[in-house]
């Protein structure tokens, strides 16, 4: 789960890397490492062993990444909420019944309403054992709440 901490967009005309060009100067300002997806001169893509090992061709695997961001012309700075690769918690169809009114159909589902989506937020908190990430997923979840009620979203 990550939150938008700064987004950048390509003016109208402008290739979709200005974005990225964008962000990869904030990111050195800020004195951060370049993520791996800022698609700009200079950056490395990540080794094979990271990536899909169904297709070894890392030159085809960049070439695309490089058409993507040509193509969007957006690129996003995030925070890492929640992330469990190696445990996740289990969603079953019940609970995604309940948060969503449905089982969702991933490409073109809606998004939640701020009360369902802290529900979501506060069950994901308590599935896991990390106390740092359920203190974040709390805050997050307790932050959309208090903006929904004063009209903020």
């Amino acid at each position: 789960m990550l939150r938008i901490e700064q987004s950048w967009y390509s003016a109208k005309g402008k290739p979709g890397t200005a974005a990225h060009k964008q962000a990869a100067e904030w990111y050195e300002q800020q004195g951060l490492p370049l993520p791996r997806n800022c698609m700009v001169i200079g950056s490395e893509p990540l080794p094979l062993d990271f990536t899909d090992k169904d297709n070894p061709e890392l030159r085809e695997w960049e070439l695309h990444y490089w058409q993507v961001a040509r193509k969007h012309g957006v690129f996003h700075a995030c925070e890492s909420i929640f992330c469990d690769v190696n445990d996740p918690p289990r969603l079953r169809n019940q609970q995604l019944a309940e948060w969503f009114g449905t089982i969702p159909d991933t490409w073109g589902m809606p998004p939640l309403p701020p009360p369902r989506f802290a529900k979501l937020l506060r069950w994901i908190a308590g599935q896991t054992s990390d106390a740092a990430s359920r203190d974040r997923l709390e805050a997050l979840a307790r932050s959309l709440l208090h903006c929904a009620s004063n009209g903020d979203l």
